[in-house]
């Protein structure tokens, strides 16, 4: 018989226990409801994206070139992707120079810490203003 009250003891805790985790998890999730949502990403059709040619390199050719919240990606006919993380891309500019001639047209020029990647859109500079100050 004394160790009923021990017993009784040790239930109201374990009990107080639970009682204590359940409180603390339904104010949390109270705060978080209460909490405004996080604002929408723009809808996929603001984000450029136009046919384009890779005019130098080992993906050299048409493909579709598409800009998003966080890459760069070309998408080769060929079936090929290359993706530019939008945080390694160190420089960007419109010019005629690639390295193995000069072009009549204007070429969009991305440039990472370890290689160049020349693609001819339509809109060099405004693919500029894309990647470099968002529009």
């Amino acid at each position: 018989m004394r160790v009923l009250p021990y017993v009784v003891l040790l239930g109201a805790a374990i009990a107080g226990y639970i009682w204590a985790v359940q409180w603390v998890k339904d104010r949390s999730a109270r705060r978080l409801a209460a909490a405004p949502p996080a604002p929408p990403l723009p809808p996929a059709a603001v984000w450029p994206d136009e046919s384009a040619t890779m005019v130098f390199g080992s993906d050299q050719g048409p493909g579709r070139l598409r800009l998003n919240l966080t890459q760069l990606v070309f998408t080769a006919d060929s079936g090929r992707v290359l993706a530019i993380e939008r945080l390694d891309i160190v420089g960007v500019a419109a010019s005629r120079d690639v390295p193995d001639r000069q072009l009549v047209q204007e070429v969009l020029v991305v440039t990472t810490a370890s290689d160049s990647y020349y693609f001819m859109v339509a809109s060099p500079r405004q693919w500029e203003r894309w990647l470099t100050d968002g529009g």
